[in-house]
């Protein structure tokens, strides 16, 4: 924790708590410890759980979402968590209440991660639903779970029925709350990654995203992310947990579409797609633009390569293919403008190119995704100022045309996407096609 907290220290004014050793050497006896208590410990414990988290987020923050390393965590967490049975409460109905509340949290994290990764990467869930019967925690703070028996009850007792606070305050358990529910979701979604889709699964996949539009309108109003928090008191740090779970809100639909564009003779890009994509792209730049406000989240990169990049290679693919094809006079999709688009992506460009340090392991991933959405970038704008200079020549010129709006109709598979010349990097499937042990080497720091 301490090591953590060193590194969210980072980008402040004030950097006297900033140390990459004690980090260093925080995560190198926090990863020996948690090995020796597995070892020697005859069985699995609760602290032993909460460890095995602790390291993985610290793990995450120094290698990145695509290590190794970080890998064989998720899965030893999980080894961990289900060797407890945290996933079956009705085993374990006399524990007291504030035990029972910190293993809800400690599933609903771990569930998450695991689902996370499954989307992300294309990987096999470790931790289902289907083999869980745990509850959502309820929204209280630390202090709440653990004070006396008559202040439980009467914190439970300004729950709403749902189990969220009423005083509008924000808490761990109320994100974990959140992620929990969208993470169930998204396990749904994984059961269609590992088969062909067929005609029938189109209602099906539709249902699950009208399903997640409730359960999103569903939560109390001030934890649904707006963009005009960034202008408002509401601390940074609440701002970019916002954007975070607005983003696994959004991916959720965006995976949803694209399974739909995988539909049988389905060679036409879903409006629905461009749609959350465009959202994803703007939620992502605005995030980024407003990390120098106080501080720099370590975890900003891994949200810009797993959320950032699929939008932009839909929308950059989009808006090449309705240049390239404009005068076709298919149907166009509106509410999205071409110059706000090509603004959004050199501005995801440049962040690329700034976010991580040399030193951060996404930081080669961030600069080939930026070499390659630039290029892409310099190919449409190349093709419409190319397009537009041909004219005959005894014609007076006139104004300068207004780049035509983009044309959903003309796409193939999304999946099939080339982006050739562009350092063979594949902005949609980034995480997916990367083999995960080629780098582990490289990337081991404890």
């Amino acid at each position: 924790m301490a090591a953590r907290s060193s590194l969210y220290t980072e980008g402040y004014a004030d950097d006297k708590y900033q140390d990459d050793k004690f980090t260093t050497e925080m995560g190198w006896y926090g990863n020996l410890c948690l090995r020796l208590a597995r070892e020697l410990a005859p069985e699995t414990t609760d602290l032993m759980v909460w460890l095995a988290h602790e390291n993985l987020q610290l793990t995450t923050l120094f290698e990145g979402d695509a290590s190794l390393g970080v890998w064989r965590r998720v899965g030893d967490l999980a080894t961990d968590l289900l060797a407890l049975g945290l996933n079956r409460e009705a085993i374990h109905s006399a524990t007291p209440f504030f035990l029972a509340e910190c293993r809800r949290r400690s599933f609903v994290r771990a569930y998450y991660l695991d689902k996370v990764f499954a989307a992300v990467f294309n990987r096999s869930p470790r931790i289902t639903a289907r083999h869980a019967d745990c509850k959502l925690p309820l929204d209280l703070s630390d202090d709440e779970i653990f004070t006396s028996s008559d202040k439980i009850e009467q914190a439970k007792a300004n729950l709403t029925q749902d189990g969220w606070n009423t005083d509008r305050k924000y808490r761990a358990a109320t994100w974990a709350r959140i992620r929990y529910i969208l993470a169930e979701f998204r396990e749904e979604i994984v059961e269609y990654q590992y088969r062909s889709i067929q005609p029938a699964d189109n209602i099906k996949l539709r249902e699950l995203s009208s399903r997640c539009y409730v359960a999103w309108n569903g939560l109390p109003h001030y934890l649904q992310y707006r963009q005009e928090c960034w202008a408002s008191n509401l601390p940074p740090a609440h701002c970019h947990m916002h954007a975070k779970v607005y983003l696994s809100y959004l991916h959720i639909h965006f995976q949803v579409y694209r399974l739909l564009g995988k539909g049988d003779g389905n060679t036409i890009l879903q409006p629905e797609l461009l749609e959350v994509s465009a959202s994803m792209l703007e939620t992502v730049v605005k995030m980024t633009n407003c990390r120098g406000r106080k501080s720099s989240p370590r975890d900003l990169p891994g949200i810009i390569l797993s959320y950032g990049l699929p939008c932009a290679a839909i929308l950059s693919t989009a808006l090449e293919t309705s240049i390239q094809d404009s005068s076709t006079g298919s149907q166009l999709l509106a509410g999205i403008k071409t110059s706000t688009l090509i603004r959004n992506l050199s501005v995801l460009v440049s962040q690329l190119e700034t976010v991580s340090s040399p030193s951060e392991t996404n930081h080669v991933f961030c600069i080939k995704a930026s070499k390659a959405i630039s290029r892409k970038l310099d190919h449409i704008l190349d093709s419409f100022t190319t397009a537009s200079s041909i004219k005959p020549p005894d014609l007076v010129p006139g104004p300068v045309p207004t780049l035509p709006a983009l044309n959903i109709t003309t796409m193939t598979d999304i999946d099939a996407t080339s982006f050739v010349d562009f350092d063979h990097f594949d902005l949609a499937d980034w995480a997916i096609n990367f083999d995960i042990g080629t780098m582990s080497d490289e990337w081991t720091m404890f």
